[in-house]
């Protein structure tokens, strides 16, 4: 009687079981039927989107870029003469000489603007630089001149570049220029500030 017992109660489990599993199935079949019948726009109406979501990145600031040739505001030009010495790759004249040179190395001043001058000539150099620098001076105190390493240059004797640090060299408003680390082709200029002089 007890083996009986114990089989019908295992016959009852197994009933059991496969109707809870039925009943599973059927209740997973109907969720799926209503999930499907709801639109995306449906489920989501009570969803709402965080602040945080939100990132603002910072706006970077516009290169100022100036072509001196168009201007139309009257200057008093510096002219030097020729110079065919190699100028120093660096020089300050303020009194404070490393100082300023370590500053301008290390980009403590804002640049400006930069003027690139591959492909000019040297007639009117003169003016060109005089008008960079009094823009400069207009926003700031510090600029960068690209004037080339001159290679292909006549006998690789650089031109331009002589003659634009010999301008720099005699100039009165320009503190200090100096090459920029491992670029013999650019020099960074600090000028005096209009505000205080």
């Amino acid at each position: 009687m007890t083996k009986n017992y114990i089989d019908e109660l295992k016959t009852v489990k197994k009933i059991l079981r496969r109707e809870s599993v039925k009943k599973t199935q059927t209740i997973m079949h109907q969720k799926k039927t209503e999930c499907v019948d709801l639109s995306f726009s449906e489920l989501m109406k009570d969803v709402r989107r965080l602040k945080s979501d939100v990132v603002e990145h910072p706006s970077k600031p516009l290169a100022i870029r100036i072509n001196p040739h168009f201007e139309e505001t009257e200057y008093e030009y510096f002219y030097v003469g020729d110079c065919f010495k190699e100028m120093p790759k660096q020089y300050s004249k303020n009194g404070r000489g490393n100082r300023d040179l370590q500053k301008l190395l290390q980009r403590h001043y804002r640049i400006v603007s930069e003027l690139d001058l591959h492909g000019e000539k040297v007639d009117g150099l003169d003016e060109l630089l005089s008008e960079f620098c009094h823009f400069i001076q207009e926003h700031g105190v510090c600029g960068r001149i690209i004037h080339g390493s001159g290679l292909g240059s006549k006998n690789s004797t650089p031109i331009l570049k002589n003659k634009v640090r010999f301008w720099l060299y005699e100039h009165p408003e320009v503190l200090a220029y100096t090459e920029e680390n491992n670029n013999d082709g650019a020099v960074l200029i600090l000028l005096k500030n209009k505000k205080y002089f």
